[in-house]
């Protein structure tokens, strides 16, 4: 591949590396899960509202960091005099914490609230029916005991979880996709430059 096209390539994939990392991190503050009563009855002790995804799962406070390390980096890579020039290394870093936060961020995804499935296991009967004994739920629904009658509590995901999901994804796919920069030549300073005079090499300041 040609030096200018993989300079183009990388500059495109690191964009879209760079907006996905942010869209995760500002997705992890969203409302991830819904729960809903039907019919609506204050006294059913349910949970209610809605939960943000960083309030839910402490995980995602490490996928935060994951992220703000891949803007890091990518930073870094652009600096002025070392634009597209970062050994390719960078690239391990970059594909490394987009595993990992893609991971996490999925798990917590199908994960609903410790504290919402507290709740719901206090509802179950001394038998344990109805106990939830791993909350490896996406979209659940449980029928309450209500004060005129059932009551059904659905919890649900809503846009937070979804948009850190395709986030997550894109992170990982733009990450892995990238050729990343451009390797400078063996023994070369990209910081140096030929002298004219005599056209010899000297270590000089690049412009």
């Amino acid at each position: 591949m040609r030096a200018g096209t993989r300079m183009r390539l990388t500059g495109c994939f690191d964009a879209i590396t760079a907006a996905a990392a942010v869209a995760v991190i500002v997705a992890a503050h969203w409302p991830w899960y819904v729960a809903t009563l039907t019919p609506p009855d204050d006294a059913v002790n349910a949970p209610s509202g809605t939960a943000t995804g960083i309030s839910a799962h402490v995980t995602l406070w490490v996928v935060t960091a994951l992220a703000a390390a891949q803007l890091a980096v990518l930073l870094a890579r652009h600096l002025r005099g070392d634009r597209h020039r970062v050994p390719g290394g960078d690239k391990g870093l970059l594909v490394l914490a987009a595993v990992l936060a893609c991971f996490l961020v999925v798990v917590d995804a199908d994960l609903l609230p410790l504290s919402w499935v507290n709740i719901l296991n206090t509802n179950a009967d001394p038998m344990g029916q109805g106990t939830i004994m791993w909350p490896a739920v996406k979209d659940l629904t449980q029928v309450l005991p209500g004060t005129f009658g059932a009551v059904t509590v659905r919890l649900t995901w809503t846009y937070g979880a979804t948009t850190a999901v395709w986030a997550a994804l894109m992170l990982l796919l733009a990450s892995v996709a990238s050729p990343g920069p451009p390797a400078s030549p063996a023994g070369k300073n990209p910081d140096h430059h030929l002298s004219p005079a005599g056209g010899s090499l000297h270590e000089t300041a690049a412009d």
